[in-house]
């Protein structure tokens, strides 16, 4: 099928539901609608990972991808947390790929809190 005939088709398609739905919003659904919603679960679910994003969108550039990356928040549910005590813990918590976000001292002990997102490395090269 060539292009102009599938956007012909599409654009058809998208009258028909909105009318049928009485939901004249749907008319406004673009080609580039599906494509930035895709790039925007891929920074979300890669964590605003941009090299990520470039590869999986074919991007050349990080201007191209930075786009995506927007209001992505996490929640403290959407974190693994532990705690390390000792260098050899901390330094295996950084190879991990954790990140240091607090420490304190409980009885004269120092800790040093890590966590990372639950969803990290959900997307493979």
């Amino acid at each position: 099928m060539r292009p102009k005939r599938i956007k012909v088709t599409y654009v058809k398609t998208r009258k028909r539901l909105a009318t049928k739905l009485g939901n004249p919003r749907l008319l406004q659904i673009t080609f580039k609608s599906f494509r930035h919603w895709c790039g925007s679960m891929i920074a979300y679910e890669s964590n605003g990972n941009v090299l990520i994003i470039m590869n999986k969108m074919r991007h050349k550039s990080f201007q191209s991808s930075q786009k995506y990356i927007h209001n992505i928040t996490f929640k403290e549910e959407d974190f693994e947390t532990t705690v390390a005590t000792s260098p050899e813990e901390i330094q295996k918590l950084g190879q991990a790929g954790l990140t240091k976000y607090d420490e304190a001292t409980f009885n004269g002990m120092q800790m040093h809190f890590y966590r990372k997102p639950k969803r990290f490395g959900g997307f493979k090269k």
